[in-house]
């Protein structure tokens, strides 16, 4: 706004300083958080110290990328990693989550060592991945012995998932299978106060518009109080039509957290419970059907919408209890209708088909 014409006018705009802090000097710096208070933690590595009070026993650690070398490397590895953004100049990450791409580092590291180009990476790169594989000794070496007894405990359920990892189990009650891909996961509590573990993953479905992903969000606990939700079961001859279904419900959600939490009857490790806190919005991800992987496929969804001729409701069908319809050919025969009509209902239908 220009004081002395009273109108506005188009300027440049003023070029932000660069923060620096006394912390940029380090490759990286790792940070605990306890409660609600967050810090600088670890005294080797280049990075800095500070005390925390704890408020809790429960720790989470971040590592913030101070090397611009560092950051490079780690947009190569990570970028498949759903929901993480890495277009910042300094980026953090939670350290968990570099636990699970050692070997893609270690990998990454090779190929660096190998370019001329790209020595200044290497050292970096090689005191990251010292660091994760030091402060993880214990945990590599409890997750061993666990998984070898296909054992599993509440603690390590986030080492037991890596990003883009496919989850098997089954749908509620009617033991079909099911399958997901994981993305991300966090103890966490629910609004009654049942603890679990919250697991972000999405799968492939279709909205009646756009085939794609979808957001799905799931939990595991280890002795889930029994819940509530509807179970239909039916003998019935069906027609899927996710259009009018959503037409018809336009609000429809899955399960909800608060409404269902069973304990599984098959052998996996931890039980699963379905929730949802509402619609969510099926994103075209330029996915060719008539070229689909088999793990594509095994992320499909596991249910389509529907109606039921029997029930006559509109409902969710799981996709491993729909069969193609049998029709018995002596039915028509007996067909209690003048010969006449019988032939021209028989010869419509011949042309519709």
């Amino acid at each position: 706004w220009d004081d002395s014409t009273s109108k506005y006018k188009t300027v440049d705009s003023a070029a932000l300083p660069k923060e620096v802090t006394g912390l940029d000097k380090y490759v990286f710096v790792v940070r605990a958080r306890t409660g609600k208070r967050m810090g600088s933690w670890q005294a080797h590595f280049n990075a800095k110290v500070e005390n925390l009070e704890k408020k809790t026993s429960k720790q989470v650690f971040y590592v913030n990328i101070k090397s611009d070398g560092l950051r490079d490397v780690l947009r190569v590895v990570l970028r498949d990693v759903h929901g993480l953004s890495l277009r910042e100049d300094k980026i953090t990450l939670e350290r968990n989550l570099l636990y699970h791409y050692i070997p893609k580092l270690k990998a990454q590291q090779s190929v660096l060592e190998d370019d001329i180009n790209n020595h200044a990476k290497v050292q970096p790169l090689s005191l990251l991945v010292e660091y994760i594989r030091t402060a993880y000794v214990l945990t590599t070496s409890r997750l061993a012995l666990l998984l070898k007894n296909c054992e599993i405990t509440d603690d390590l359920l986030w080492a037991l998932f890596k990003p883009n990892m496919k989850i098997c189990t089954t749908i509620l009650d009617t033991e079909k299978p099911a399958c997901y891909c994981y993305d991300s996961g966090k103890e966490r509590k629910s609004t009654t106060g049942l603890a679990y573990f919250h697991v972000e993953c999405h799968l492939l479905d279709f909205n009646s518009q756009v085939f794609g992903e979808v957001s799905m969000a799931l939990g595991i606990q280890t002795f889930p109080e029994k819940g509530k939700y509807i179970k239909v079961l039916m003998d019935s001859h069906i027609m899927i039509d996710a259009a009018y279904f959503h037409k018809i419900n336009p609000n429809y959600t899955r399960l909800h957290i608060n409404e269902l939490a069973r304990p599984s009857s098959s052998n996996n490790i931890c039980s699963l419970f379905f929730f949802n806190t509402k619609t969510k919005e099926v994103k075209s991800n330029g996915l060719d059907v008539t070229t689909m992987s088999e793990d594509d496929l095994m992320t499909c969804s596991q249910t389509v919408y529907g109606w039921s001729f029997s029930n006559k409701r509109w409902l969710e069908f799981v996709v491993d209890d729909i069969k193609d319809i049998v029709w018995n050919p002596s039915a028509f025969d007996n067909l209690a209708i003048p010969v006449m009509n019988k032939k021209v209902i028989k010869l419509d239908c011949a042309i519709y088909n």
